[in-house]
């Protein structure tokens, strides 16, 4: 308990004295992206859809022994962002949007 004590004691020392020193978040500014107007993407096994703001976001679906998932990411001048969802394998059969959506 008292190892746990000591280690938040350090956390927060060490973030207080970066955030003082630090000018990294200075400059920051962020837009809103929309996702109203986005292009919708589904998953190879329709379990999940995502949004992504515009065109300039790459989707990449992927099935494999791990599971089912998609990474969104945009490269721009400044930043590269990037998301991604991950529905791991299990034993017994998954439920699609329809059957859950009855469940709920």
């Amino acid at each position: 308990m008292i190892h746990r004590k000591l280690l938040l004691l350090a956390f927060i020392l060490t973030m207080t004295s970066c955030l003082e020193k630090s000018e990294f978040f200075s400059d920051c500014a962020c837009k809103k992206n929309g996702l109203s107007k986005g292009i919708e993407v589904t998953d190879n096994l329709d379990r999940f859809t995502v949004i992504l703001p515009n065109e300039n976001w790459k989707a990449y679906l992927h099935t494999d022994e791990l599971g089912n998932g998609f990474v969104g990411a945009v490269l721009d001048k400044n930043s590269f962002k990037t998301f991604g969802v991950t529905e791991l394998t299990k034993a017994e059969d998954w439920m699609n949007k329809e059957q859950q959506r009855v469940e709920i």
